[in-house]
């Protein structure tokens, strides 16, 4: 696929900014709460593993550390669906200016060609 100038200084950009957050400063995916319990407040990351929530308590003392990994993971997503969105917009227009392919977005099978799904009869009582 080629590129336009801007859109490889733009995606090399990018790259380079997702390197720099997940292999130096690191990542950790999840959320920084606080709540009170009784009269104390308390800060927790909450994550999910295997489908199920985990919240682990934070100390006051880590809790810059853990908010700025959480934040860089919410970079990471951001930067990811921007480089995404380059190669979409490229794979439209590479997909346009074919001969053969068509740039539809909307149905990817003919209505013809689609499966019927029967409904189930419903018995009535009387």
């Amino acid at each position: 696929m080629k590129l336009k100038k801007t859109q490889k200084a733009e995606l090399s950009a990018l790259a380079s900014r997702l390197r720099t957050l997940v292999f130096r400063e690191g990542i950790l995916e999840g959320t920084v709460t606080n709540m009170t319990v009784g009269e104390s407040r308390r800060t927790t990351f909450t994550d999910k593993v295997d489908g199920k929530t985990r919240c682990l308590y934070v100390p006051q003392r880590h809790l810059q550390e853990v908010e700025r990994l959480s934040a860089n993971w919410r970079a990471v997503k951001s930067i990811l669906k921007e480089m995404s969105d380059v190669y979409r917009e490229q794979m439209r227009v590479r997909m346009k200016d074919s001969p053969r392919g068509s740039a539809s977005s909307t149905a990817t099978v003919p209505v013809k060609g689609r499966r019927k799904t029967l409904k189930a009869k419903k018995s009535s009582k009387k």
